[in-house]
């Protein structure tokens, strides 16, 4: 049987390994100093006031210089690349000269790190899957959330569709294929095939199906997944650019659910935009807290976003014990934790038909379970509203650490079985 078992903590899945410089707001932390943003040096975010008509905007584009990359539209938007030679600043000062611009930013770079190497996971003493549950497509999370009772009642509907914008998605993977709706990628016309993993990780959590070998199944097996790329093309990497790109489609597209594994320090005021396009058009947007990188930050009380935007539901991660992992961040903006550490999912099987399966740890793998359990309740009750759903959530969550609703564990750890199945 070719079947990959192994053991990662991702320490930070969402947060940027060299960038992310967040304004200390809220009681949180910025980075140690030192470490700058990452940016693309040769573009430059737009967002133009309402008033500002096309020919305006064209004409003024046309005197500095400046090149249209992607508009979007939505948004009033624009990426742009830079006049020859021009730095970001001189290029910024210029846009805003003509009085037409409403915002302007750095078009950020945000990296998924590298995984640690295998001697620290080693020392960290997580449990193997050595010894594994007697049905094979179950693990400690989905059991903790009572997901067994869940599915037996009601797994989910088809009309239901819960977009994981990520590093897209294995295709083929045979948890997944049955799954997927159309996706797209916000780098070309490539598709979303992930060549990393992290997105396929991701989605086998959301609405994984159990039918590769061993097969693991997901929170929402009868919901559907929208593949949706802006990491990569292939690799971990990707601008703010892209990821507005693909929120945007994603709610126009159809998605009920978003799931936002991943994150930066630093806020964009183009993303906090198309976070509240999603929340216009009744669109629950989830997001990972973020990962503590102890090269970068000093404490766990760190903002990150989207997760921190607001109206976002930020999901922190809790271990085995229903303890809050060491790694997770955490804040008066989280909502729910949710199960994070060791969690076993698909990754790209690489040309295998029985799948392929990876652990890995980190709150890119809790924010899935709650979108998930999210995606069941949008599909049982069609006529709630997002905030419905949240409420519900957070609501029939188990309470965890101080009573009531803390800034560790926020309202508690999802409880899929209660969400769903409770009155």
């Amino acid at each position: 049987m070719r079947t990959r078992w192994c053991i990662s903590l991702v320490v930070a899945a969402q947060a940027l390994a060299a960038c992310g410089q967040g304004a200390p707001t809220g009681g949180a932390l910025a980075p140690r100093p030192g470490l700058s943003r990452r940016v693309d040096a040769g573009s430059v975010l737009v967002r133009w006031r309402p008033e500002a008509g096309t020919g305006r905007i064209r004409a003024s584009l046309a005197a500095g210089g400046f090149g249209v990359r992607r508009e979007l539209a939505a948004l009033h938007a624009m990426s742009l690349t830079l006049p020859r030679g021009a730095s970001l600043a001189a290029a910024t000062a210029t846009l805003q000269r003509t009085g037409l611009v409403a915002s302007v930013e750095p078009n950020a770079i945000w990296r998924l790190p590298a995984r640690p190497p295998a001697a620290a996971l080693r020392a960290l003493g997580l449990p193997r899957f050595g010894v594994r549950d007697a049905d094979p497509a179950l693990s400690w999370g989905q059991r903790r959330l009572g997901l067994p009772r869940t599915w037996a009642t009601f797994p989910g509907a088809p009309g239901t569709v819960i977009a994981v914008i990520d590093t897209g998605v294995d295709l083929q993977h045979p948890d997944l294929r049955n799954v997927l709706v159309p996706g797209t990628s916000t780098f070309d016309e490539s598709g979303p095939q992930d060549y990393e993993g992290h997105g396929t990780h991701v989605a086998g959590i959301v609405a994984g199906m159990g039918l590769g070998d061993p097969g693991v199944k997901g929170v929402a097996p009868g919901c559907r997944v929208m593949p949706v790329k802006v990491m990569g093309p292939r690799g971990r990497e990707g601008k703010v650019e892209n990821v507005v790109a693909g929120l945007l489609w994603a709610v126009d597209h159809g998605a009920k659910v978003v799931n936002m594994s991943l994150g930066d320090e630093g806020s964009s005021p183009l993303l906090r935009d198309a976070v509240r396009y999603a929340q216009q058009r009744d669109v629950l947007v989830v997001a990972a807290s973020g990962n503590l990188d102890p090269e970068r930050h000093a404490t766990a009380n760190t903002m990150n976003y989207p997760a921190a935007l607001p109206g976002v539901m930020a999901v922190g991660a809790t271990d085995i014990q229903d303890q809050l992992a060491d790694f997770s961040f955490w804040g008066t903006w989280l909502s729910i934790t949710a199960p994070g550490v060791d969690i076993h999912s698909a990754v790209p099987a690489e040309g295998d038909e029985r799948g392929a399966y990876l652990s890995e740890s980190g709150t890119s793998m809790a924010a899935p379970f709650v979108a998930g359990v999210a995606g069941l309740l949008r599909a049982k009750h069609p006529t709630w509203t997002a905030a419905q759903v949240r409420e519900r959530l957070e609501q029939t969550a188990k309470d965890l650490g101080a009573p009531g609703y803390d800034p560790k564990f926020g309202h508690g750890r999802v409880d899929a079985a209660r969400a769903v199945l409770g009155p």
